[in-house]
């Protein structure tokens, strides 16, 4: 069974047979129905996310600054979540333990040669703990979010790169240089 592609203004249009309202000025593709269906996806990644998080897992490597204890999580972590943390020691990566921000003062030391054990999150932010000297990077695991929906701009139909030029079928308001 061959798969068919469902893009965005199929969904759309979907949306709009099931509310039976031909009136396009009373509900607005851009600014009713896209709106829901972005809602619909997060509250499905959501679900995703908590039994099955591989297909959103990724991890950047993070370089730490000697003596810098907050980091910022990445904009593109979903809720902000992060997965786990692993500090790289010679060439091998080892596992942080996730703290409660209660505990930090029970962990925390000023020696200036240290190994960061611990992290926890505070708001947009995760704290290593303690403090690396930065020859200690980072490696950070967290579950990317889903790209926002968007209605197409057109779909490409045939991309000659030996002459710099693409042929799309339809050209969409928003699309741009």
């Amino acid at each position: 069974m061959a798969s068919q592609i469902i893009t965005v203004n199929d969904l759309i249009d979907d949306v709009r047979s099931m509310l039976d309202e031909d009136n396009r000025i009373s509900v607005t593709d851009k600014d009713d129905i896209l709106p829901a269906l972005n809602r619909a996806q997060n509250y499905a990644a959501n679900i995703l996310a908590r039994h099955y998080e591989s297909p959103m897992l990724k991890h950047i490597d993070v370089p730490t600054v000697s003596g810098q204890k907050d980091y910022q999580i990445p904009e593109d972590a979903f809720e902000q979540r992060i997965e786990k943390i692993e500090v790289r020691r010679s060439s091998l990566f080892y596992p942080m333990t996730r703290i409660d921000y209660r505990d930090i003062s029970l962990y925390e030391n000023d020696q200036s040669n240290t190994i960061p054990y611990y992290y926890c999150v505070i708001g947009d932010k995760y704290r290593i703990i303690p403090a690396s000297n930065a020859i200690y990077p980072l490696r950070v695991w967290y579950l990317e979010d889903p790209p926002q929906l968007v209605t197409s701009q057109g779909r490409v139909n045939i991309v000659n790169s030996a002459n710099n030029y693409l042929i799309v079928d339809a050209i969409g308001s928003d699309l741009t240089t």
